[in-house]
């Protein structure tokens, strides 16, 4: 799941604390907002930082970063935080801080511009809500982690992340197809899902453990799910760690924080961030 580039560097404890603070850094700040938004005047805040078509055109360009962190009340609130949760404690641990930060921030931010340039013949077109940088986080965590089983209230079994992902997105664009006057934001929602997925193909190509593209169109993902330069500890090789051991205990570290790994554990990771300084 780490590149050349910075897997030397790699220090798990250190990542995954740095990753899940920076998810409940955002999770606070969303609430801290929500208490203000609602402790003043709603429609007053709305008025000056939700993204709008007629006032972005006047320059008001901080609403592309601000409406993100507006919600329209609480279930709107729970909900999208609950997603970044659940999500965001699988991405989070792996991205480390500034990656995960960038992410989210990315994937709101720039779904709102796309959102923006969609509705620009709609003066009256408001906006409001983190679904699009949850939506990014979501796609991330599926490219990184496909195989992980997720529990849905609504689904009796477990089903694969990467299965989840492609749920999430259909019923996105059947709603948007379906409901093309909504005042629910599906387009931000959409882009949110493209902006992740530009996110990995730019800044973490070699973590990807799944592509939806190319799964789409037939073609294998990472023939042995490794970044360049490693090989299965089932091949013949000096390689020791394996892909699956090294992913089993990132999923692990991911759920459990760095306290839940044993010493062996944590040395098989270091083993695994020597072995790739040793491709170097």
């Amino acid at each position: 799941m780490f590149n050349n580039r910075n897997f030397q560097d790699f220090n798990p404890e250190e990542e995954a604390r740095g990753g899940i603070h920076a998810m409940f850094g955002l999770i606070v700040a969303n609430l801290v907002v929500f208490v203000i938004q609602h402790l003043m005047s709603g429609a007053d805040i709305a008025e000056k930082f939700a993204l709008n078509i007629y006032f972005v055109k006047q320059l008001e360009l901080w609403r592309f970063f601000t409406a993100m962190f507006l919600h329209g009340g609480f279930m709107h609130l729970f909900f999208n935080m609950f997603g970044l949760y659940i999500f965001g404690s699988l991405a989070a641990p792996v991205l480390g801080a500034k990656r995960f930060l960038l992410l989210y921030l990315l994937s709101g931010t720039l779904g709102n511009v796309l959102w923006f340039f969609v509705n620009w013949s709609n003066p009256n077109a408001w906006l409001i809500g983190a679904s699009g940088a949850v939506m990014g986080v979501i796609l991330v965590a599926a490219m990184l982690m496909p195989d992980i089983p997720m529990m849905l209230l609504f689904i009796p079994f477990p089903i694969k992340l990467k299965t989840l992902a492609v749920v999430y997105i259909v019923i996105e664009v059947i709603s948007q197809i379906g409901n093309p006057g909504s005042q629910t934001a599906y387009l931000a929602h959409i882009f949110g899902f493209v902006c992740g997925y530009l996110y990995m193909k730019i800044f973490c190509k070699e973590c990807i453990l799944w592509d939806p593209l190319t799964a789409l169109f037939g073609k294998k993902d990472n023939q042995n799910g490794l970044p360049p330069g490693w090989t299965d500890a089932s091949e013949p090789s000096l390689k020791t760690v394996s892909r699956d051991e090294v992913e089993r205990l990132l999923i692990k570290l991911s759920r459990e924080g760095i306290n839940a790994l044993t010493e062996e554990e944590q040395e098989t990771l270091r083993k695994a961030r020597e072995e790739m300084m040793n491709q170097r």
